[in-house]
């Protein structure tokens, strides 16, 4: 990991650098948030890492339920 510094008048930047580098693959775009639905899935890979992050709304009832019907 790299460590920029930057300094200012009484004011302190410090811009930390990921590496090795990584590749992202997301719907909707990487950092533009959540669909109004709140779905986004974000897919990361680099040497030796990956990484898989969703989101969605709540669902509104169990699905686990045994009363639902089994195509649910």
């Amino acid at each position: 990991m790299t460590t920029l510094t930057a300094h200012r008048p009484r004011l302190m930047l410090r811009i930390v650098a990921v590496s090795p580098l990584r590749k992202v693959v997301s719907y909707p775009p990487y950092l533009t948030g959540v669909r109004a639905d709140g779905f986004a899935i974000e897919f990361t890979i680099g040497e030796n890492y990956s990484d898989f992050v969703g989101y969605s709304r709540c669902a509104p009832i169990d699905p686990d339920d045994p009363t639902l019907p089994k195509n649910w």
